[in-house]
Formats: structure tokens, C-alpha cells, sequence
């Protein structure tokens, strides 16, 4: 008999086994003569739990607009909590779901939890984090005036890209967030982030430097402050990318025009 062939029936025997236990137990429990419950018996080769599917698991449930933005985001954060929708969900400690204002103009998406953030549950709060504060200070934001996320919730192993169906399992938490705050502007953090809100395949060095469209909102492509850690070099590529989301909310009137524009120097 050929191993494969062994384990399959090793594997029936002992799913065989376990039904009759179950059996016999059940009859024991009614007071049958002469039936006692089987003693348990493990299969001799474990079967691992099926993972779950893509989306799989309970739907998120989009609470009404008129609960208020804080009270929705509230709602949609208690259901990502208990969420078991793909496999990160089995290695988290936390889920990393968003923080920030529920009235911001700006929302900023990067990718997933690291190791700080999943031991917190709250985004960009190690050294990247810090990066990103020190980032919006540049141009007079502040972390509070923002709402920051991910396209993930949950840390990916070892700090992995996510994989699809891990992204398309979150895209619902995502999207309802991106409906609540309804932003103005939306930047992305890294490469993962913006092929995921662009759905496409280009590298990043493609998509800086323009304007993009994500669900019908003004969306800017920069690097991950992670990548920036590791590449300081491109730092001054950054900075363009943040000049370029200077012009768009000066234009918009989401900031004052500043008569010294000290930004450019």
C-alpha cells in the first residue's frame, strides 16, 4: 500500500472510530444495557483545520449614516475586533483598525500592521509612525487632524506584503471606513496600499509624481515611512509627493494659503 494511501486510511479509521464513540456515548448517556461511552481516540495524523476562505466568515455590517461618523466608525471597529474573515486573525495579538479624526479631510492607507502596532492595536505607532508624524508636520498637519488606516488590520507574518485574499477579506472594513470619513484627499503609504486602492499591477515609481482617483476621491501615491527608514535616500522623493498633496488642498481650501511658502524651500 502506497503512503498516501495509508494515510487515507489511517485518517478514515480514525473519523470512523470517533463516530462511533460518539455513538456509544450518546447511548450510554440514555441508559442502553450494556453500553458504555468508547474511551477517545486521537487520529494518528491530525487534520488541520480548513482556512478560511476569501471573505469568508460573518459579513460586515455598514451602520446607518445618520449614527454619526464616531458612532459608525465605533460600530465597525467592534465587528473587526471579533473578525475571523482570513487566516491573520489566528496570529494577531491586536487589531490594528484605524486612528485618528472621523471629520478629516485627509486619510492616509498604508498596508499592515507591524510588530508595535499589533502589540497596541493602534496604526503607525512604532518608528514608521513616528516618521509619518514628523512627515505631517512638514506641512502643518497634525496627527490628529487625519485619519490613518490600513488595508489590513491584522500584522501579516514576518512583516510580509498581505496577500490577496487576505486584502479582499478587509476591503469591506476599509471601504465603510473610507465612506464614514469621507475624505477630500487620500494618500497612500507603499506599494501594496496604492496597487490595491488602484487595482493595478504598476510600480510605485510609475504612480508618484500624479494624481490619482480612488472611488471617485483626489488620491497621491507616496513610500511607506517603513521604506523611507531603510532608504533614507529617498526621502526627497517623499517630500515632492508631500508638496504635491500641499497643492491639492491649497487648492481646495482645506488649508490657508500660507503667503510664505516655506514648504518649498
Amino acid at each position: 500500500m502506497k503512503k498516501n494511501e495509508l494515510t487515507d486510511v489511517l485518517k478514515e479509521s480514525a473519523e470512523l472510530a470517533r463516530d462511533v464513540g460518539q455513538v456509544l456515548k450518546e447511548l450510554s448517556r440514555r441508559g442502553v444495557a450494556g453500553v458504555t461511552a468508547a474511551p477517545h481516540v486521537e487520529s494518528e495524523e491530525p487534520v488541520e483545520p480548513e482556512p478560511a476562505e476569501p471573505g469568508g466568515g460573518l459579513e460586515v455590517v455598514v451602520p446607518p449614516r445618520d449614527l454619526g461618523k464616531e458612532a459608525r466608525l465605533a460600530h465597525l471597529e467592534k465587528q473587526a475586533l471579533a473578525c475571523r474573515r482570513c487566516r491573520l486573525a489566528t496570529g494577531r495579538k491586536n487589531v490594528a483598525f484605524g486612528t485618528g479624526n472621523a471629520n478629516a479631510r485627509v486619510m492616509l492607507i498604508g498596508e499592515g500592521p507591524g510588530a508595535e502596532e499589533d502589540r497596541t492595536g493602534i496604526p503607525f505607532v512604532g518608528r514608521a509612525g513616528q516618521l509619518l508624524n514628523r512627515m505631517l508636520a512638514s506641512i502643518g498637519l497634525r496627527r490628529e487632524d487625519v485619519y490613518i488606516a490600513n488595508i489590513v488590520k491584522c500584522r501579516p507574518p514576518g512583516n510580509r506584503d498581505p496577500l490577496p485574499e487576505e486584502v479582499a477579506a478587509c476591503r469591506p472594513y476599509l471601504e465603510a471606513q473610507f465612506d464614514t470619513i469621507a475624505p477630500t484627499a487620500v494618500v497612500s503609504l507603499g506599494r501594496p496600499s496604492a496597487q490595491s486602492l488602484l487595482n493595478v499591477k504598476t510600480s510605485l515609481s510609475r504612480l508618484r509624481s500624479s494624481l490619482h482617483k480612488f472611488r471617485d476621491t483626489d488620491l497621491i501615491v507616496t513610500y511607506h515611512p517603513a521604506f523611507l527608514l531603510r532608504n533614507p535616500v529617498k526621502k526627497r522623493e517623499s517630500w515632492a509627493d508631500l508638496m504635491l498633496l500641499v497643492d491639492l488642498l491649497l487648492k481646495k481650501k482645506i488649508i490657508p494659503d500660507l503667503p510664505d511658502a516655506w514648504w518649498r524651500r
